[in-house]
């Protein structure tokens, strides 16, 4: 678990990022929200996991790999 990342409420990816190890925001229970760059083309395995108060995931409009409905992303 990354531990700098475990009081963090909201991150917003970048651009320049196209790829998310597995597990990368694990155990951040204090995540809210998460933007989504243009550019990501490959995100891990169960990349918010336990992240209990994680309500909104945001894809960038130039995004077409992903798509966020009803607390699942796709």
């Amino acid at each position: 678990m990354p531990f700098f990342f475990v009081n963090i409420t909201s991150i917003s990816i970048a651009d320049s990022v196209t790829k998310w190890g597995n597990t990368v925001f694990e155990v951040c229970h204090s995540l809210i929200n998460v933007k989504i760059g243009a550019n990501v083309q490959s995100i891990g395995l169960n990349p918010f996991i336990a992240c209990d108060k994680l309500e909104e995931v945001t894809i960038d409009a130039n995004n077409n790999r992903f798509s966020f409905d009803n607390g699942v992303l796709y």
